[in-house]
């Protein structure tokens, strides 16, 4: 009996400092994976290692973590500055399927003379000049309609009056609603 009791202190100790060291590594884990997430809503530049000094199996999990973060970081933000680049010098917007502009990038905007909030839930007709032949539109609703891509040369109508052109690829885009 005073051994079986000897043993079952010393298994309660044992669980006891295993579940510590499990505890400090999910919350070192937490803290460092914290930086990460800010990374990629826009709330920090850079992400610091996770900093765990024992080199036991979570230690080395942890490295390896670490070093996935780094190449998710770096490519995150690589794709963030190119998004950038597009939003900036590609003239681009999304619409809903009843032609309500849902985006429009800052190159569109430029362009166009209008202001994103003044684009936004409005009818893409907005830009519509009035010299484009109303065939040209039902030509390209056609195609996203049947999910195909157009490319089409449109004279567009900015919001002091004057027009500009675009040569532009038309591709519809569909969610699973």
């Amino acid at each position: 009996v005073v051994i079986l009791i000897v043993v079952l202190f010393l298994s309660l100790l044992i669980a006891r400092r295993i579940t510590k060291d499990i505890i400090f590594a999910i919350d070192t884990l937490s803290d460092g994976m914290d930086g990460f997430f800010k990374l990629l809503r826009g709330e920090s530049k850079i992400v610091k290692p996770i900093v765990y000094e024992k080199h036991d199996e979570f230690g080395e999990m942890i490295g390896s973590l670490n070093s996935n973060i780094e190449v998710s970081a770096r490519l995150h933000c690589e794709l963030n500055n190119l998004m950038m680049s597009f939003d900036r010098n590609v003239i681009f917007s999304r619409t809903d399927l009843q032609g309500r502009i849902t985006h429009a990038s800052a190159a569109f905007c430029e362009i166009s003379g209008y202001a994103l909030d003044e684009l936004v839930g409005k009818s893409h007709n907005i830009v519509r000049h009035p010299d484009t032949p109303k065939e040209t539109f039902e030509k390209l609703w056609d195609a996203l309609k049947s999910k195909k891509s157009i490319e089409l040369d449109i004279k567009n109508l900015k919001k002091d009056g004057s027009f500009y052109w675009t040569h532009g690829t038309f591709e519809p885009e569909y969610n699973a609603e």
